[in-house]
């Protein structure tokens, strides 16, 4: 069968994640032989360490994780790229399920899970409320690049990812559903990731989401604050469900939404005036 896949992932500032990630890459069902890993330092300080694992070490100096993987779509050989983020943990079938996904569509993905590393904190809680709805996203046409399968004709027709702050995959994945490049679901095809366990990183994400918000959506201003009004009272309850959260640490989560939605707000309400964007 040859080179199948080639697996790109974009590092800024490794934290020592990205040795795990490899490590499970290495733990893939689908034969080594078949698929090449492709890490992409976008301008670390420090290069990661990729000591000890087959990979490739490429450099994209332009900030941003969408002009880092898109330098790691040039440079793949196989026809089928698979995307995810240096923290994250892809599941020992990953590569198989998306590989079986891809024979009855051009792109696929499948569940992000989140799982809590040491203490549950605030923010560690809030994103396990609120963060990644994987499956309204693949029904929405898109998934996002911590666990996303693409066969390469569709980067030819469609092009490549826009290199904006975030949320770069949502605006090209619909702008592929809208071309006529479906998404499959892989039920199978699983990816952990981390919730984010300090609350200025947390904020910063939500800094540079809004940013994204601003790049590759057309909406007002005064519809974003309506969105941003809205509580996902059911989600909620499935996630607290699904984490086995108890009342205490529900509301630790739920206690920062108000925080999370101001700085989201104020940022809309800044990059609207200035222009500028959080890139990190």
């Amino acid at each position: 069968m040859g080179l199948r896949w080639s697996v790109i992932i974009p590092v800024y500032e490794d934290d020592g994640s990205l040795r795990q990630c490899l490590a499970s890459l290495e733990r893939q069902t689908l034969r080594r032989a078949h698929f090449e890993v492709i890490v992409v330092d976008n301008g670390s300080t420090t290069p990661p360490d990729v000591k000890g694992f087959d990979v490739r070490l490429i450099q994209e100096t332009k900030p941003g994780s969408y002009a880092a993987r898109n330098a790691g779509i040039r440079a793949a050989k196989a026809d089928r790229l698979a995307f995810t983020d240096a923290d994250c943990l892809p599941a020992p079938d990953w590569l198989a399920s998306l590989d079986r996904a891809l024979e009855d569509a051009p792109r696929a993905t499948g569940p992000v899970p989140l799982f809590i590393q040491g203490r549950a904190t605030a923010a560690a809680a809030y994103d396990c409320l609120f963060a990644f709805t994987q499956e309204a996203n693949q029904a929405d046409g898109f998934g996002i690049t911590a666990n996303l399968g693409v066969k390469r004709e569709v980067f030819e027709a469609v092009g490549p990812f826009p290199e904006v702050a975030s949320i770069g995959d949502r605006e090209w994945g619909q702008r592929a559903q809208a071309a006529g490049h479906p998404i499959a679901w892989a039920e199978h095809a699983v990816v952990l990731h981390p919730a984010r366990a300090g609350l200025r990183g947390l904020l910063r994400k939500m800094r540079r989401l809004e940013g994204g918000e601003a790049d590759t959506r057309e909406v007002g201003t005064m519809e974003r604050i309506r969105e941003g009004l809205h509580v996902p009272w059911a989600q909620i309850r499935a996630r607290r469900r699904e984490h086995g959260f108890g009342p205490i640490t529900t509301a630790k989560g739920i206690g920062l939404l108000g925080a999370v939605k101001v700085v989201r707000l104020a940022e809309r309400l800044r990059v609207s005036r200035s222009g500028r964007r959080e890139r990190r």
